[in-house]
């Protein structure tokens, strides 16, 4: 959700969502496109997006604290 919000589009290119899963165990994400992005917020936001959810956030308010002022 993350990802499509901020790309607009899906992070891997599949009409259904069974394909979109097998690509996400079988291919990289399509390229982020962070020149709207804040310098400051990309480790916060590249960090979110990790597919492994041990290398996420482990909640909200961990996330919530390392965005920049």
């Amino acid at each position: 959700v993350g990802y499509r919000i901020l790309a607009g589009k899906h992070a891997f290119a599949a009409k259904t969502r069974g394909k979109r899963a097998i690509h996400r165990v079988d291919a990289d994400p399509a390229t982020l496109d962070w020149t709207r992005i804040p310098d400051a917020m990309r480790p916060v936001l590249e960090r979110a997006l990790q597919p492994r959810p041990d290398d996420r956030w482990t909640d909200a308010r961990a996330m919530a604290d390392a965005l920049p002022a």
